[in-house]
């Protein structure tokens, strides 16, 4: 059961060590199973001393730890090639990188600018707009949108 949720649940913010987690339980689970076959007699009907049955959980626990050093030997590999692209710039860099950004903020500002302008004049232009509505005599007469959004209010 406990298998089940370390494998499920993940409950450690590292995937690693959620994999190394699920290695132990199954590891665990083993050394538990075969301390039970030991008590009940089972592994005698096998053939299987005392000495054996030491040897395999032997085995068992130091491919467990081979499989953990393993792991760790390429997560720190992986993690040291990740911090081969991460370094400080130099002020030539940096440099190009800042006048790139403010470069880009003065696009998305004059954007903003031209997108702001045209909806001011669109709403001049609606509000300037007239239609012309029926009365209820029957005769025609303007209104401004201004106007009729207030009847409708």
């Amino acid at each position: 059961a406990s298998f089940i949720y370390f494998r499920e649940e993940e409950p450690f913010r590292e995937k690693f060590t959620n994999q190394i987690a699920c290695i132990a339980q199954i590891t665990i689970l083993l050394t538990f199973y075969t301390a039970l076959s030991l008590a009940t007699g089972v592994v005698i009907d096998f053939g299987l001393g005392d000495f054996g049955i030491g040897l395999f959980l032997v085995m068992i626990n130091l491919l467990v730890l081979i499989l953990v050093i393993l792991l760790t030997w390429f997560r720190y590999k992986r993690l040291q090639i990740e911090q081969q692209w991460r370094r400080p710039l130099t002020t030539q860099e940096f440099m190009i990188v800042q006048r790139v950004m403010d470069e880009e903020e003065e696009r998305e500002a004059v954007l903003l600018q031209d997108i702001n302008n045209d909806d001011i004049e669109l709403l001049q232009k609606q509000q300037t707009t007239t239609v012309v509505t029926p009365s209820s005599s029957g005769s025609s007469r303007m209104k401004s949108v201004e106007e009729k959004d207030k009847a409708v209010n």
